[in-house]
């Protein structure tokens, strides 16, 4: 029998059958966890094309005792029968759990909103202890959903972050926000992950005859800014020709590409594929001369971390936790929103990449990004609050 604690996590980002990279950040911590507790993971979603009202679906995946409940989405923004449906859902996710591998020693709600609902829930009636690691970046001012809520909505959150035993942000930024909006409980850092196994740097030297950018991301323009890269690739195409932009995400390029045509940039500067996995991001990052990320507001990207994973250097803007990691030995930060600051880093970039040590930026993200090393401190924190 196995020694290890008995975790449960409660997600309310998962990847699943209906959005299948949600939260892989999520699964990527819990696969990191696993090593040293026995993980079961519940996440509950609506889904559009059922038509029954639950549906429950299991399965072992990497280590990982996954349940997904479905239930049959209701129309309108908010209601009673909504809200129902998602706590009942959970409530048949629960009884299958405990059916099959019996009562947890601790609860991991990951990201509070609104799975935390029944991890109050759980603890209020059944003493059940827990903790939330935060990611979502609506407690940022830069970002400012969670002031936008109701405040029945705000005060419930609040009660939901102030029972639990430790708060785990990934960033310290985040860490700040969350004591400003009246989160007074423990906290603990613990980062976001890196796959060091298939981020790695390149074996063989890089060619350099045309400096290659990238960027990876869900192309959320309020949040990415990807248009204010598109506008600094035609400023910079005015001056240098020696270089080129890689584009790469699961979501349609056709807004970009009619934006690229607007803005008249020639094919030999900027280029778009994806959807991509995991393996062909690293590819893609060990065949870059530079990762750029010019974000109005963040936590702490996971392709950052991978970037350096990969031994390649970031220019990214100031925000979130991306200022505790990309020091100017990774990479060049600037102000969110500044195309000309982002014109002269990527014109630094070009003149001095190949000065950036890779091994050294290897060495950083597997220290703190790791399988292992992220393990490790949730294997700590699970052990003193048990």
């Amino acid at each position: 029998m196995s020694n290890k604690p008995k975790i449960l996590v409660l997600a309310s980002w998962y990847p699943n059958r209906v959005t299948q990279h949600l939260g892989s950040f999520v699964q990527r911590q819990t696969e990191a966890a696993a090593a040293y507790a026995d993980m079961c993971v519940l996440y509950v979603a609506s889904d559009n094309s059922m038509k029954i009202k639950y549906e429950l679906e299991s399965d072992h995946i990497n280590n990982i005792f996954t349940v997904c409940v479905y239930y049959k989405k209701v129309k309108g923004i908010f209601s009673f029968l909504k809200l129902w449906r998602y706590f009942n859902a959970h409530l048949l996710g629960w009884r299958y759990i405990q059916k099959e591998i019996g009562k947890p020693d601790l609860i991991h709600v990951s990201i509070l909103w609104p799975s935390g609902i029944f991890a109050f829930y759980l603890n209020c009636f059944f003493g059940f202890k827990y903790i939330i690691t935060e990611h979502w970046s609506g407690y940022l001012t830069s970002d400012g959903a969670y002031g936008r809520m109701n405040g029945f909505a705000k005060y419930f959150i609040r009660m939901i972050a102030n029972r639990a035993k430790m708060i785990t942000p990934v960033s310290n930024k985040l860490k700040q926000a969350m004591i400003s909006q009246g989160f007074k409980t423990n906290y603990e850092l613990v980062y976001n992950t890196a796959n060091v196994s298939i981020f790695y740097p390149p074996i063989e030297n890089k060619i350099s005859d045309k400096i290659k950018f990238l960027h990876v991301s869900t192309l959320v323009e309020k949040e990415k800014n990807v248009f204010g890269i598109l506008n600094t690739v035609k400023q910079l195409s005015l001056k240098r020709k020696n270089f080129f932009l890689e584009i790469i995400s699961e979501k349609d390029f056709s807004e970009c590409k009619t934006y690229v045509k607007k803005l008249e940039i020639s094919d030999e500067f900027v280029s778009f594929s994806g959807p991509a996995d995991a393996s062909e991001i690293a590819d893609a990052m060990r065949k870059s001369h530079c990762f750029v990320l010019f974000s109005n507001y963040e936590n702490l990207p996971v392709v950052i971390i991978e970037s350096l994973a990969c031994g390649l250097p970031v220019i990214s803007t100031s925000v979130g936790g991306v200022p505790d990691h990309i020091t100017e030995d990774f990479g060049i930060l600037i102000p969110p929103k500044d195309e000309n600051a982002l014109c002269k880093a990527m014109e630094t970039m070009m003149d001095n990449w190949m000065k950036y040590n890779s091994e050294k930026m290897r060495r950083y993200a597997v220290d703190n990004f790791s399988y292992e090393a992220v393990g490790e401190k949730f294997n700590e924190i699970y052990r003193k609050i048990i």
